[in-house]
């Protein structure tokens, strides 16, 4: 459902043009449904996706930050190991 469509089951259903359209007794969930919208219950979905969708992104965010971090972390280290394992080695072959 769209911005319009919402506007239009929302005006329906503020005029009470809802109880005209669907006067039958079976029609009363089109009804609710149209008292919903017009509440701004429409949106709770889309709502839902966006948080969700931004909870995601946080974490991955995150996740990619640690790993970074940690590959920085691991290659210096390394680094720092190999250095002074050759200045030992050179030090211990010079006269």
């Amino acid at each position: 459902m769209d911005l319009s469509q919402a506007a239009f089951g929302g005006l329906v259903h503020a005029i009470d043009l809802d109880r005209h359209l669907y006067p039958r007794r079976t029609d009363r969930n089109v009804r609710r449904r149209l008292a919903e919208i017009s509440s701004g219950k429409w949106t709770q979905a889309a709502a839902d996706a966006v948080s969700s969708a931004a909870r995601a992104t946080a974490m991955a965010t995150q996740a990619s930050a640690r790993a970074a971090t940690d590959a920085a972390m691991q290659a210096a280290t390394q680094a720092a190991m190999q250095a002074s394992m050759s200045a030992a080695i050179n030090a211990s072959n010079t006269p």
